[in-house]
């Protein structure tokens, strides 16, 4: 194991991890609880979850395609 790795946090949020890897280069973070390794997030993980999260904002849009328009929502602030 080399000097300087990069971690992340295991209170972290997926978007700090998203910017560990893509700006430090690596495909693996240690998720760290102080001074412990509590766990491993790879780059697989992640693409796993922009996968899931893209499908579920999606979904709507491919809907109202498929299905035609769908009624307005009330407005928020009457």
């Amino acid at each position: 194991m080399s000097t300087g790795v990069i971690t992340v946090d295991a209170s972290a949020d997926v978007a700090d991890a998203y910017r560990a890897v893509s700006g430090h280069g690596v495909r693996r973070l240690p998720v760290m609880d102080g001074h412990q390794v509590v766990g491993m997030l790879t780059v697989d993980d992640l693409l796993v979850r922009a996968v899931t999260d893209l499908g579920h904002l999606a979904r709507p849009v491919v809907g109202e395609l498929a299905f035609g328009h769908h009624p307005a929502p009330a407005p928020a602030v009457r």
